[in-house]
């Protein structure tokens, strides 16, 4: 613009221009103002020249001095750098331009309003980007810049503050602390809340020196560009640490088992357990104060354990460990015993060793576990028992106490007492041995004694006995005994072998000797005998060939001969159960004699026969029969018989066999009333002896 300035009344203007340096001037169609805009000014109308001409009241056509129009460059865009700022406040813009230039920062890329003017200037407070527009402005010329050049003004997001976690610690010692910050933020850690010196920058942890009290320390959030506003105090805590246990029980067991030991707390602290001493391995922590129990595992050896005082307020531990002992000692064994028994109701002696590595005692009891000790002897004496008892032994170490695990069963058996035997004696004719016995009750034996109590056995394991040879008559004694228990009857069967004296033979036996006159009639002949003192009655042997009318076992018989033969005689015994010597008185047959023949070793057919035994063979065998001659039955007894049951054969005169029995050394046999009369023989062996003897049925 042009201006030019008058003073008068009733002013008109006319704007002139002059292209030709002044030298003539045209008017302005229009211009007729004061003041003279240009506008679409050119570089051709540099060095025009513009004048005002005045009229007015008083004055006229009065012309201004003339406007030299010089037309400089317009200067660069000035360049700028875009900014950044966390959070509201303030920011500098600034721009480079060349000299004698200067910025005006606008807040439009055209026109806007003018924020202020230089190279760097502070922005007015901002929240959020901000775009601002800078023009170069020479500051001779006052050219602008044809357009502006845009600086945004970026408003960062400001990281909230961290959120952070202290530590405490138990006496002096570092630390490691903690903060969390948001997505894509990391921590900055600093000594002061604002300013200080930085400690460790993008780490969520710091590990602080050592400390030996409690200290601050501070942690930002930061991403890539802006830190929180404010740092976050993160404290390490340094707590005392508490004195060390002085109060502890130590536990003392026997045997593998869990033991309980104790340790007392101060008030306000509590007890853990570890099982070292350098605090590695917790076994229990504890949550009470003063006497703190721990119950151990199963322990088989001595172990230790290790009680540290803990505060129930910061649960630091005392630097100390106070040690705490288990003390497992050995069980003996348990001991080895002998059992008792007995016979019968009464008391039993039951025996055990004591242990003598280490040296320990015996307790004896009437029950497996529990109960009362009824002694500590190594030989326990039981009260009168009527039945099989168990008692029980212990072994205890005299040095810990210590018992074994188990007690040893000791039966005290009470064994039933054996029936006495049944005593069977026996007897025998004249000196010798005699085959006694007795029979127990089934599965015991018998022992043999010459005497009703004590004494040394004759014989064990056995029901007979063969006596030594015997003159008279001996009484034994026989015990039942039990071969498994060793138990004997109370009292012993008097078992009696009696030995009968042989008779001597009767002093005189008379009779008719000569006999032909009367074989075969029915005249008999009278035979008498002398008494014998102690005979019962008399057993009376007549020939094969006769038979006894009368008499039979008296001290007189009358016979009756049917047949003679060349050897016949009649011989008596006295009988007092055993038969005694013969008296014999020899019959005369000569000229009626017949010849015996012989079947089976045995005399037959019509002959007389010899009236004593047919022997088979040499033997002491001997067989007594009575009454022979028989109206009824004969009793048979073997003399001189061993203990072997022996076979006895009932034949006829033809040798046939009628009866087989069969009998024992000391039977008496009865036969005879179901045979017919007649003439018989009887024929008895046993073992390698034999003898026969004849007989008659009437």
């Amino acid at each position: 613009q042009v201006s030019v300035t008058a003073t008068g009344t009733g002013l008109t203007y006319q704007w002139k221009l002059s292209t030709d340096g002044g030298v003539s001037f045209t008017d302005i169609a229009g211009a007729t103002s004061a003041t003279l805009s240009l506008s679409n000014i050119s570089a051709d109308m540099n060095s025009n020249q513009y004048q005002c001409l005045i009229n007015g009241t008083c004055t006229t056509n009065l012309t201004s001095n003339a406007a030299v129009l010089s037309i400089a460059a317009s200067p660069n865009t000035p360049t700028v750098t875009d900014v950044s700022r966390c959070g509201t406040g303030t920011v500098t813009l600034s721009g480079a331009v060349s000299t004698n230039e200067t910025i005006d920062w606008y807040s439009a890329t055209t026109g806007g309003t003018l924020i202020g003017s230089g190279a760097s200037i502070t922005s007015p407070s901002i929240s959020a980007s901000t775009t601002y527009y800078a023009q170069t402005r020479n500051t001779i010329t006052s050219c602008l810049a044809q357009s502006r050049s845009a600086l945004v003004a970026n408003v960062l997001a400001t990281p909230s503050a961290p959120t952070g976690t202290g530590a405490s610690i138990c006496g002096s010692g570092t630390a490691t602390l903690s903060a969390t910050p948001g997505a894509n933020e990391v921590i900055d850690w600093y000594s002061a809340s604002t300013g200080g010196t930085l400690l460790l920058a993008g780490s969520n942890t710091y590990t602080t020196p050592n400390l030996t009290a409690t200290t601050n320390y501070y942690a930002t959030s930061r991403n890539a560009s802006c830190s929180a506003a404010t740092r976050t105090t993160v404290a390490v805590t340094v707590n005392a640490l508490p004195a060390a246990v002085t109060t502890v029980v130590n536990a003392t067991k026997c045997g593998t088992d869990t033991s309980t030991i104790s340790a007392t707390a101060s008030t306000g602290f509590t007890i853990n357990w570890y099982s070292d001493s350098t605090k590695l391995n917790l076994l229990q922590s504890g949550t009470v104060t003063g006497v703190n129990k721990f119950i151990t595992p199963v322990l088989s050896s001595t172990t230790l354990y290790w009680a540290v005082q803990k505060s129930l307020t910061n649960g630091c531990l005392s630097a100390a460990s106070k040690r705490v002992t288990t003390t497992i000692n050995p069980r003996p064994a348990a001991p080895s015993a002998t059992p008792g028994s007995r016979c019968g109701t009464g008391t039993v002696v039951l025996r055990a060793v004591a242990p003598t590595s280490p040296v320990g005692t015996l307790a004896w009891y009437s029950v497996a576990t529990g109960g009362t000790s009824l002694s500590t002897a190594t030989s326990y004496t039981t009260a009168s028992l009527t039945t099989t008892t168990n008692y029980y032994v212990e072994a205890k170490t005299t040095s810990t106490a210590c018992v074994s695990a188990t007690r040893t069963i000791v039966p005290a058996t009470v064994n039933a007492v054996p029936a006495i035997p049944t005593a069977v004696g026996a007897s025998r004719c004249g000196t010798g041995t005699v085959a006694i016995s007795a029979n127990p009750a089934s599965g015991l034996t018998v022992d043999w004694y010459s005497a009703a109590t004590g004494g040394t056995a004759l014989l064990t394991g056995n029901i007979t006995y063969t006596t030594p040879s015997l003159t008279a008559t001996k009484s034994y004694y026989a015990a039942a005994r039990n071969a498994t228990t060793t138990c004997v009857s109370a009292t012993r069967a008097t078992v009696t072998a009696t030995v009968t004296s042989v008779l001597s033979a009767p002093t005189s036996l008379t009779g008719t000797t000569s006999i032909c006159s009367i074989v075969g009639t029915a005249t008999g002949a009278t035979y008498t005998t002398t008494a014998v003192t102690g005979a019962t009655n008399y057993a009376w042997t007549i020939p094969t060939g006769a038979v006894i009318d009368s008499g039979s076992n008296g001290l007189k018989i009358r016979v009756r001969f049917i047949t003679a033969g060349a050897n016949d005689s009649i011989f008596v015994q006295a009988n007092n159960g055993c038969l005694g010597a013969k008296r014999v008185l020899k019959l005369v047959t000569t000229g009626c004699a017949t010849t015996p023949f012989v079947k089976n070793g045995i005399g037959a057919g019509n002959s007389a026969g010899h009236s004593a035994s047919l022997q088979t063979s040499a033997n002491n065998l001997g067989l007594s029969l009575y009454p022979n001659p028989t109206s009824n039955v004969i009793h048979m007894k073997l003399m001189n018989a061993s203990n072997e049951i022996a076979e006895l054969k009932i034949m006829d005169l033809e040798g046939r066999v009628i009866k087989t029995y069969q009998t024992h050394s000391t039977q008496i046999e009865t036969f005879g009333n179901d045979l017919k009369p007649g003439v018989y023989f009887i024929k008895v062996t046993q073992g390698t002896q034999s003898v026969i003897k004849r007989f008659v049925k009437m």
